[in-house]
């Protein structure tokens, strides 16, 4: 082996191991700090050792690329012919040849059955309108002169002798359609509304309307249409407005016809409601027709009399003439006292009766004593009246539920007790 030489540069520390017999040697001296470490004369090489056992195979390797295909070899003998495949598509005609000429026409066959007819074709257009009739017109108006001969009156149309017929401008069919065509508005028969219970307290009464109209335009074919409009009573005529309406079929009258409807009320109605029907027919030239009708809670005072009957009989005669229930003998003054009530408003209660004799109150008939809502007979006994002579007067007073206070009671005089 030959020598190894290491050259020193720079401070840096170098070990160097030569081969076996090989001298070392450094070129200069080495930099400052520069430590220069020799080792030995490396010995010999030490004998083989024991094979180690095998370690276990590794993975298979990734397989390599294919290789190049190689050269083709030379054909082999032919082989025998194999049997008859089946027979392919037919392929596409041919152009057509020219035609011949025309040979000569056959006989002329037999006609055929004639065929079924077909069916109808669609309706053409409809032509234009024909020409009108004669569009000459008169030129001025005419007075009738038919007059009325051996009692028969005669007439053109709706026109009588020394009417003016209105032709001028117009042409013979205006003139006839307008002499025999009279167009006027309907008529209204009737129309009425129900009136509705008075009450002490707040209602909502259903009410009816009923109406029937005349069409004096049906010959012409004429379809009337009403409409039903309301307001309070208290409010003007631009408040009304409109609660029903019904169209009917061209030439009808209307008879009987009805509807229903519903107000709200207050305790103590003071004021009602006001219905207007309105009538107008398809015709050119006539109007609009009207008819009202008002509909109010009314009030009546509760009716009342009074009887009275003996409760003694006597044998007084006077001038020839018995005892009765008002002409007594002095001191029979004992009486039984009816009073009849009849409630006049249902919706209102009967709350007090009062029965007095010649100004002062003798009995009452009131809440918890007796009294009856509606109608009732009262019944008192009177046997209180002191043995005097005269003129005894019985009178009562009948409260109910009204608050206004000229209707509120009701006074009767009641029957007189004669005593001489």
């Amino acid at each position: 082996m030959s020598d190894v030489t290491v050259t020193l540069q720079g401070s840096n520390t170098v070990t160097v191991t030569s081969p076996t017999n090989s001298t070392v040697s450094v070129s200069s001296a080495p930099a400052p700090g520069l430590t220069i470490t020799t080792q030995g004369v490396r010995g010999p090489k030490g004998a083989d050792g024991a094979a180690a056992s095998q370690g276990a195979t590794g993975p298979a390797g990734a397989a390599g690329p294919t290789g190049a295909a190689g050269p083709t070899g030379a054909a082999g003998a032919t082989g025998p012919s194999g049997p008859t495949g089946p027979a392919g598509t037919t392929g596409p005609a041919g152009a057509a040849g020219a035609t011949g000429a025309t040979g000569p026409a056959g006989a002329t066959g037999p006609a055929g059955a004639a065929g079924a007819t077909g069916p109808a074709g669609a309706a053409g257009a409809t032509g234009p309108a024909g020409a009108d009739g004669s569009d000459d017109v008169f030129s001025q108006d005419y007075v009738l002169n038919i007059p009325d001969e051996g009692g028969v009156k005669k007439s053109f149309g709706k026109y009588l002798n020394g009417d003016t017929v209105p032709s001028n401008g117009k042409t013979a069919v205006e003139v006839l359609t307008g002499a025999f065509v009279d167009i006027v508005d309907p008529t209204i028969t009737s129309f009425s509304v129900t009136d509705p219970d008075y009450s002490a307290s707040a209602t909502t009464p259903t009410v009816t309307l009923s109406w029937s109209v005349t069409n004096n335009n049906a010959p012409a074919g004429a379809a009337l249409t009403i409409v039903i409009k309301r307001k309070l009573t208290t409010q003007s005529d631009s408040s009304y407005t409109q609660v029903y309406t019904e169209s009917y079929s061209a030439g009808a009258s209307i008879s009987g016809d009805t509807t229903t409807n519903s107000q709200t009320l207050s305790a103590f109605p003071t004021s009602g409601f006001k219905y207007k029907l309105e009538v107008t027919d398809d015709q050119t030239g006539t109007g609009t027709i009207t008819d009202e009708d008002t509909s109010q809670a009314s009030y009546n005072d509760p009716g009342v009399s009074v009887s009275l009957d003996r409760v003694t009989n006597s044998s007084f005669t006077d001038s020839g003439t018995g005892e009765s229930d008002t002409n007594r003998e002095v001191g029979n003054n004992d009486s039984d006292i009816t009073i009849a009530v009849d409630r006049q408003t249902s919706g209102v209660n009967i709350t007090e009766v009062r029965l007095y004799r010649s100004g002062s109150l003798i009995k009452t008939f009131g809440s918890g004593t007796g009294v009856q809502p509606g109608d009732h007979d009262y019944t008192f006994q009177d046997t209180t009246i002191s043995n005097t002579t005269g003129v005894v007067t019985y009178k009562a007073q009948v409260d109910d539920e009204k608050v206004i206070t000229t209707h509120r009671l009701t006074l009767r005089n009641l029957a007189t007790v004669y005593s001489t």
